[in-house]
């Protein structure tokens, strides 16, 4: 639903703030430097963001299943559901 939003922003940064200012008026983005990129697992192309990911994504789901708060979240989906749909 977002698709729009997200081409207009990443337009946004390749023909502002990003832009190389070497490119020759081509929309690219100038290089990031080595200490802005993620280390890379192995010889492969997935970083370290593949495996923060996972870690926040149990940490979450912990939280709902285990938590006060997760509980009230949950109860509180169920109840607007009921409402949602018909009868």
């Amino acid at each position: 639903m977002l698709n729009y939003v997200a081409i207009l922003w990443v337009n946004y940064l390749v023909f502002g703030p990003w832009k190389d200012p070497q490119g020759m008026n081509f929309p690219l983005s100038a290089h990031f430097e080595p200490a802005a990129i993620l280390p890379t697992l192995g010889n492969t192309r997935v970083h370290l963001g593949l495996l923060f990911a996972l870690i926040i994504a149990v940490v979450l789901w912990y939280v709902l299943r285990r938590s006060r708060w997760g509980y009230e979240v949950t109860v509180i989906g169920e109840v607007l559901g009921r409402h949602v749909m018909p009868a």
